[in-house]
């Protein structure tokens, strides 16, 4: 996902448990990826991976990650401050969106929505 003023990259390891970051240069290309949020797990011998999928940005720079263990919000920083679980007995969300301070998940076939403090950034605001 790109932040708002499309000057850097997003990107979730599926498989592993790191968002990382890239810079993205005035011809579109990316340079100085590094590691920027390191995702929590479930505990070890259960899943070995996050599969981080789907990932919005918030105004203020709050980033929001798909994960095993539900949305991860993360700070401009790349700590994860919360982690919001999805209703007992449904799968792992894979997308996510936020609308006004609605955030919209997708999980399966099914789609969830909850209130939330942040707000959805727009790239036109």
């Amino acid at each position: 996902v790109l932040t708002k003023d499309q000057s850097q990259l997003f990107t979730a390891d599926w498989g592993g448990r790191v968002v990382s970051i890239a810079s993205r240069t005035e011809d579109g290309m990316l340079k100085f990826l590094q590691p920027f949020v390191q995702l929590h797990m479930l505990p070890a011998g259960t899943e070995a991976r996050s599969n981080a999928d789907g990932m919005t940005i918030a105004k203020g720079n709050w980033l929001l990650t798909a994960t095993t263990l539900g949305v991860q919000v993360s700070d401009s920083q790349g700590r994860v401050h919360l982690i919001m679980p999805m209703p007992l007995g449904e799968r792992h969300p894979s997308n996510v969106t936020l609308h006004g301070n609605t955030l919209y998940a997708t999980a399966g076939s099914k789609v969830f929505r909850r209130k939330v403090i942040l707000e959805g950034s727009q790239p036109w605001e």
